[in-house]
């Protein structure tokens, strides 16, 4: 198992610029995750937030999983536990869209990482 350590508070302000992360530096292939991510929820999640919120039988789960259809799912899960053991930086920039509407957000959260993890 690796260990991570996490930055202090506020050490982006003294520490070396090239340490920080920015979505300029995804790989192509992370970026078409990431506009994966985006066209998904605006095209199928929040068209259907009417749908959502009177709770239609099947709906979040057939939704879910075209989200995992589309590779969405168990981004950052270990590839032991089903999951595709991509970093932390993607699974939150993948996460980001998929939080348009909040009860979305919270099913796709259990299913695609919590849940994984036995």
């Amino acid at each position: 198992m690796t260990t991570t350590s996490l930055p202090e508070g506020a050490s982006f302000l003294v520490g070396d610029p090239e340490a920080i992360f920015t979505p300029e530096r995804f790989s192509s292939d992370d970026r078409m995750m990431v506009q994966t991510a985006e066209r998904f929820c605006r095209e199928r999640v929040l068209p259907n937030l009417e749908r959502l919120e009177k709770q239609e039988e099947g709906l979040m789960s057939d939704l879910i999983r075209e989200a995992g259809e589309l590779g969405l799912c168990g981004v950052d899960s270990p590839e032991a536990y089903g999951g595709l053991g991509m970093g932390k930086n993607l699974a939150a920039r993948i996460l980001e869209f998929m939080s348009l509407d909040g009860a979305f957000s919270v099913t796709y959260g259990i299913t695609s990482g919590i849940s994984q993890v036995g």
